[in-house]
Parts: C-alpha cells; sequence; structure tokens
C-alpha cells in the first residue's frame, strides 16, 4: 500500500461518497476499532520490555502493537493529521486495557456486541445508501488501515483543514463513482445484449446446421460447433457471439487487443489513414510500430486521420499502430523553468531531463466567468512608448501585430527582460514568469533569443517552448497549447505569468497544411473553417482570477505578421477581435528609426488603462491622442508653409515627444524613470531642447536624478501617483535642469 494520501483518500472515498454512509461510518468506524483493540488488549504482553521502556498501562498486548503501528502509519501519510490522531489511539487503547483488567469477561462481551452491530451498520449504509459493496471486498487489508484515518479526515475537513486538498478529493472522488456508475450500467446492458444475440444466433444456427452438414466447408461446421457452446451461455458477452463465426470461417487469428490496435492503410505528407482503432478519443495519442507518435484528428467511419509528432519516411502502409489512451500532455510546473524545450515537453537543451511531478493536458478548457477578475495589476514592458500609452495588465491579451522585421519579438523579448528587477526580489506577489512559445522559426533566432535571456540574467524565470520551421506542422500547430498549460501551472497555484506566442501566423499556417491534408473543407484563404477557434480557445486561457480561485494570472501577448501592413487580412482580424488590444508596429515607422515604431492611431488596450500606475496616467493621460493629433497635423503640413502658432506648437512637441519615447532594444525601464521623462516631455519642457538632443538630454538627466535625486525616484517608486507636492517638486527638477542643460 502506497504512502499516498490522496491516492489512499480516492481508493476509500470512492467507496464512501453518500452523506448517509459516511455519516454511519463516521460513528461506527472508531466504536469498531476501539473494540477491536480491546480485544487484542486480552493477549496481555506479548514479551517483557525493559523496565525504562514499561508503561503500566500500555503493555505491548496485541491491540498496543496495532494502534503503534496504525499511529506510525497515519503519521507517515500525514504528519499534521497523524500527529492530531495519535494521542487519542493511545489514550483509547490505554482506556480499552483499563476496561479489560478491571471488568474482563464483561467488558469483552460488550466490545464483541458492540463489534457485530457495527460491522451491521456499515453493511447497511452500503446496501440502502451507498449502492456500492464495501471496498474490504476489493482490498482487505487497504480498506482496514484507511477507514479510521478517513474519518478522522472528514472531521478535520469538516472544520476547514487543507481546503484545497478536500477540493481535490472531492473532484476526483466525482469522477470516479461517475466511471463506476457507466461502468455497471454498461455491464447490465452488455449482459442484456449477450442474452438477445445468444437468442438469436440459437435460432440462426438451427436453420444453417442441416444445410452446413452436407455443402459447407469443415471451417463452417466447426464454427457452428463452437457457436453453439457459446451461444448456450446465456452470460456470453456480445463481443464474444458475434464474432465466432467471422472469425473461424474466415481464418482470422484472434488477436489479444484486436479493438486498441489498427493498421497504415496510406501515409504521406506527415498524414498516416489507419483502419481498426474503433474506440480511439479525438486528439488521442497513438504509436507505430516504428517508434513514432500521432495524434488522431480526423475520426471518420472506418478510419482515422493521424497527424504525425516525426518522419513519415520511418512509418510503412500495413505497420500496426495502438492506442496509448493519453490525449497530450505536458509535464509542468517550477522544475521547467531555465529550461528549452520541444512542443511535447521533451528538453532540447543539452541539460538533462526535466524532473516534475505534475502534468497537464495541452488543451484544456478555459476558466469560466465566475473565477476570473477584471485586471487591476499591471505588466510593466519597461517600453517607455508601451507602459505609457497602450499600458498592459495581468490577465489581458495583448496582440502585437506588424510586418516583418518591424521589432515584434524585440518589443516581447523587453517585456520579458524587464521582469527581472521584480523576479530577483521575494516577493512573490510581483513576479511574473515568462513563457516564450516559439513557432515556426528558425533555429539560429531561437538560440539567438535564449542566449538573450542568459546574457540578462533572464533565463532562469522563463520557460522556452520551440517548435522550429524544420518541425513537423502538428508540432507547430501543438506548440502554444503546450507553452500555454506550462503558464496555467503557474496560474492556477496562484503565481503570475506572462506567454508569447510568437507567431501565431505560423500556428495557422500549420493548421491549415494538416486540414488540407486532412480533406477537410477549406474556407477563405483555404484556411478550415474552425481556424477562429483554433485561436480563440488558445487566448481564452489568459485570465485573471480571483482570489477565491487563488487570485493567480496569465498574461498573453500574441504575435502575428501581416502582409504589406494589411490588418484586414482573415488572421488578424480574428486575433483582433478576440484580444483585449493591439500594438500595432508600422514599417514606415521602423525605417524612420522610430522604434518601438509603435503606430499610435491603431494601437489601443482596452482593458489596460484599469491597471496602470496612477502615477503614469497622470503624466501620460494626454499624450496618446496628442501624438495621434501631431501625426495627422504633420501629414498635413507638408503641403503648405503658413502655418498658425498653435500647428507649429503641436509640431514642435510632437517631434521631442517623438524622439522621446525612442528607445533602444534591451535595455527596459523602470517605471520611476519613465515618469520624470514623460512628465517633461507632456508639459513642454523640452520645447526649447533641440530634437538631435532629445536623446543627450535624457541620458544625462535620468543620471542626474539617479546620482542628485534618488528621494524622489524612490517616492515615486513607493507611492505609485504624484501628489501637489511631488508634482511641484518633479517641476522644479526638470525646470532646473533643462534651464543648465547644453
Amino acid at each position: 500500500m502506497a504512502l499516498n494520501l490522496e491516492k489512499q483518500l480516492l481508493f476509500y472515498g470512492s467507496y464512501h461518497h453518500n452523506p448517509v454512509n459516511v455519516a454511519i461510518h463516521t460513528v461506527c468506524v472508531p466504536i469498531l476499532l476501539m473494540t477491536a483493540v480491546l480485544l487484542g488488549t486480552n493477549t496481555g504482553p506479548l514479551y517483557p520490555l525493559p523496565k525504562w521502556l514499561t508503561i503500566d498501562i500500555l503493555p505491548p498486548s496485541f491491540g498496543t502493537i496495532a494502534i503503534v503501528v496504525y499511529a506510525t502509519l497515519y503519521i507517515l501519510m500525514e504528519p499534521v493529521a497523524g500527529a492530531l490522531l495519535a494521542p487519542l489511539l493511545l489514550g483509547g487503547t490505554a482506556y480499552s486495557t483499563h476496561l479489560t483488567s478491571t471488568y474482563g469477561s464483561t467488558a469483552n462481551y460488550w466490545a464483541f456486541g458492540l463489534f457485530i452491530t457495527s460491522w451491521i451498520a456499515q453493511f447497511v449504509g452500503h446496501g440502502a445508501f451507498e449502492g456500492r459493496a464495501p471496498a474490504l471486498f476489493d482490498n482487505l487489508v487497504q480498506a482496514f488501515f484507511l477507514a479510521p484515518l478517513f474519518v478522522w479526515m472528514e472531521i478535520l475537513f469538516y472544520f476547514g483543514y487543507r481546503p484545497e486538498l478536500k477540493g481535490r478529493i472531492d473532484k476526483a472522488v466525482k469522477q470516479e463513482v461517475e466511471r463506476f456508475r457507466k461502468a455497471k450500467q454498461q455491464k447490465n446492458a452488455d449482459a442484456i445484449q449477450g442474452k438477445e444475440n445468444a437468442i438469436a444466433l440459437k435460432n440462426w444456427l438451427t436453420w444453417i446446421s442441416p444445410k452446413a452438414r452436407n455443402t459447407a466447408p469443415a471451417a463452417i461446421v466447426s464454427a457452428t460447433k463452437q457457436a453453439r457452446g457459446y451461444a448456450a451461455d446465456a452470460k456470453a458477452s456480445p463481443t464474444e457471439v458475434s464474432s465466432i463465426l467471422e472469425q473461424r470461417i474466415r481464418g482470422v487469428q484472434e488477436e489479444a487487443g484486436l479493438a486498441e490496435t489498427g493498421r497504415v492503410l496510406s501515409v504521406g505528407d506527415g498524414i498516416a489513414r489507419v483502419h481498426g482503432m474503433n474506440n480511439v478519443q479525438a486528439e488521442e495519442l497513438v504509436e507505430f510500430a516504428s517508434g513514432v507518435k500521432g495524434m488522431c484528428m480526423n475520426l471518420e467511419a472506418g478510419q482515422v486521420g493521424v497527424v504525425l509528432f516525426g518522419s513519415d519516411r520511418l512509418v510503412k502502409e500495413g505497420e500496426t499502430v495502438k492506442r496509448t489512451g493519453e490525449i497530450v500532455d505536458i509535464p509542468v510546473g517550477p522544475e521547467m523553468l531555465g529550461r528549452v524545450v520541444d512542443a511535447l515537453g521533451n528538453p532540447i537543451d543539452g541539460k538533462g531531463p526535466v524532473k516534475t511531478s505534475e502534468k497537464r493536458r495541452a488543451q484544456l478548457k478555459a476558466p469560466g466567468i465566475l473565477p476570473r477578475h477584471s485586471v487591476n495589476q499591471p505588466v510593466q514592458t519597461g517600453l517607455k512608448s508601451v507602459d505609457a500609452m497602450v499600458p498592459i495588465g495581468r490577465g489581458q491579451r495583448e496582440l502585437i501585430i506588424g510586418d516583418r522585421q518591424t521589432g515584434k519579438t524585440a518589443v516581447a523579448l523587453d517585456a520579458m527582460l524587464n521582469q527581472r528587477r521584480w523576479n530577483n526580489s521575494g516577493d512573490e506577489t510581483k513576479k511574473l514568469y515568462c513563457v516564450y512559445v516559439a513557432i515556426g522559426q528558425k533555429r539560429s533566432t531561437v538560440a539567438q533569443l535564449v542566449k538573450t535571456l542568459e546574457e540578462n540574467d533572464s533565463m532562469k524565470y522563463s520557460i522556452i517552448v520551440a517548435a522550429t520551421a524544420s518541425e513537423a506542422a502538428p508540432l507547430q500547430y501543438i506548440a502554444p497549447f503546450a507553452g500555454c498549460a506550462m503558464g496555467e501551472w503557474f496560474r492556477d497555484n496562484g503565481k503570475h505569468a506572462l506567454i508569447i506566442y510568437d507567431d501565431l501566423s505560423k500556428q495557422a499556417v500549420a493548421y491549415r497544411q494538416m486540414s488540407l491534408l486532412l480533406r477537410r473543407p477549406p474556407g477563405r484563404e483555404a484556411y478550415p473553417g474552425d481556424v477562429f477557434y483554433l485561436h480563440s480557445r488558445l487566448l481564452e486561457r489568459a485570465a485573471k482570477l480571483n482570489d477565491k480561485n487563488g487570485g493567480g494570472s496569465l498574461t498573453a501577448l500574441p504575435i502575428i505578421e501581416t502582409q504589406g501592413g494589411d490588418v484586414s487580412a482573415y488572421i488578424p482580424t480574428n486575433v483582433i477581435s478576440i484580444t483585449d488590444g493591439q500594438i500595432f508596429l508600422e514599417s514606415e515607422l521602423f525605417y524612420k528609426g522610430v522604434r518601438p515604431a509603435i503606430n499610435v492611431g491603431l494601437s489601443v488596450s482596452r482593458v489596460g488603462s484599469a491597471a496602470q500606475l496612477k502615477a503614469m496616467k497622470q503624466v501620460a493621460g494626454s499624450l496618446k491622442l496628442f501624438l495621434a493629433q501631431y501625426r495627422e497635423v504633420a501629414a498635413f503640413a507638408q503641403f503648405g508653409s503658413d502655418l498658425d502658432a498653435a500647428t507649429k506648437q503641436t509640431l514642435n512637441r510632437g517631434e521631442r515627444l517623438t524622439e522621446l519615447l525612442k528607445q533602444k532594444q534591451y535595455q527596459p525601464m523602470a517605471v520611476s524613470d519613465m515618469v520624470p521623462l514623460i512628465y517633461a516631455g507632456v508639459n513642454g519642457h523640452l520645447d526649447n531642447v533641440p530634437v538631435a538632443k532629445i536623446l543627450q538630454w535624457e541620458q544625462d538627466f535620468l543620471n542626474h536624478l539617479r546620482t542628485n535625486e534618488g528621494d524622489l525616484l524612490a517616492q515615486i517608486d513607493r507611492e505609485g501617483q504624484l501628489s501637489k507636492e511631488l508634482d511641484g517638486k518633479l517641476k522644479e527638477v526638470v525646470t532646473s535642469f533643462t534651464k543648465n542643460f547644453s
């Protein structure tokens, strides 16, 4: 019997889930245990103990030894609960010894009577209320040892002990009971069908047998005789009765596990068509004789379409395929941090195996409405333009969209690097673990990204899931779901995680390839009809949970690559409609040197403003609108030279703000550094600084703040907002420095 508390409580709980039956056991099990101990104390000391070890009220009788074994086992299984129960068990044993020595046979008669009565009451509880035989019929020793601990844990659960354990066990018990009920119903249905088949087969054999003796080959005669023997037994299962003639007449040899295996009909382009696996599940893993694994995608009449997670050159026609009974699951947990893994969670970084204690299905249902909480905590990316104009909150889905080579990955990577300032601290509520999913990228690109993370001491809180361009399409399809499962582990354990899908355009292409090869009907741009559901079910799993569900969060930054800036294409419009906002990166701005090349007019964050720090909201509230107006005015200003003063001021300040928002790659900034910079730009303190010197002013001003105004930065960081006093002090510092800047 394994010392696994959850496993043992699940075993015993699946036999005891009816409230009335549990109440009966709560009363009767302690009586059974103590009366059995009392009867066991009649043996007296079984062997002498040293004087220093002798306890008069606890002689080493059979009852005492049994209780010591019970208490030791319970402490090993659950130290806290076992330690609380052990004194009660030893006290009961001491009292039983006292009763035996004082009242002799009278105590034994009473104990025996209560013992029998308690057993009868428990059998009644199982028969009348539970509808299932006691656990001792399946495992006698396990049931005897577990009953007292089960009752004790039920009492502790009632008083609020380990609610998360109780929740897991209750959920698992419900599933186990449901499986038992379905199996029982199926067994009854099979028995009824078996009898009907037996009667029908008897009648058919009565008609066919005379002809078979003269005209049929010896195989039919042999089959007839054997079928009669099976048909005579009304308990024969439907499968046995219906398959006798087919197996014998056709000369098909019976194979073990025939229903669980199949044979390859055809294979090519990463797709295998398999015949014979009648009970296979959708998206179940199957294994070919060559060792290649695949996932069942098309469940058709007579055959199954399987996508291969490896080379199709290793799979041959006629090869045997067997079911694994497993839906694709991924190793999850904190052990994955710092590792580079493939789409199935297998390490590919050469650092040895990943030893995780948990696995999680790649494709799970997204949290419902009630467990969620509104977005109210910020995700600091360290980019001035993002944190000021399109803020992101924990639990949000913010799309990063743009043409190739516009800095999409750089924005996401800077957000990962910026988390180092919090992940190095001990405050778990501020930590943000990162998962980066590379889909269809070059291996050299992934290697460079890992190197960047390691150089910036950011790999220790990150997981890289890589399904590169050379991988099969099914692996590129499943990789985002695998990464999401890893991120969900942090969310569901009260932690916070950030996941980056780079990029979902390539996942959609991989899914299109699979669907066309599986001969599913194509739709717009040849994508299958359910490509919207592909991305919606993935991105809906990013959520901020309420405190009742742990308060964790999973923030998603999906990346979409556009062609020629066309955001109205099929996949971009789909993902835009699913997400909570988008950061649009424009090629024209990128080539002008505005990096990150964010188009202010098309970028938006629909829920992030609720999570934005108040200090940033105070200084950058009008920044987005002003820059949008500046871009519009700048476009019209190219056609005329006579501009009014207000327009000139807008152009003047807009140029400086655009320059101020530029930022070098891999240099994320703290919010306390951003606030003074944006404050200076928005309030016109830089209007007289030449545009060419804005970046130099920024660098010198930050050095000045860190050297001479450290208290000011600390106060902004601590308070998170600008009070009147702090606003005045900041204005004084900015004005004084800018006046002396040359």
